[in-house]
């Protein structure tokens, strides 16, 4: 279960790409919220994850690929 107070490596309240809920109606609340908004990221969200991901392409496959086969 998550844990707000624990620390660790990624904090998502503070760096997560969505909503965090804890319930099941906390869930359905925000997967209609979502739908109402046409499925839009909020640029709240969007940013976290610019800021997050090295590359914004369709290569990571590739990327790996590469690196499994040079180690």
């Amino acid at each position: 279960k998550h844990n707000p107070h624990r620390k660790g490596m990624f904090n998502f309240e503070v760096s997560g790409f969505g909503k965090i809920c804890l319930s099941r109606e906390e869930t359905l609340e925000a997967i209609t919220e979502i739908m109402k908004e046409k499925a839009v990221l909020k640029e709240e969200y969007k940013k976290r994850g610019d800021q997050f991901f090295s590359f914004k392409d369709k290569n990571n496959c590739q990327r790996v690929f590469e690196a499994i086969i040079n180690s």
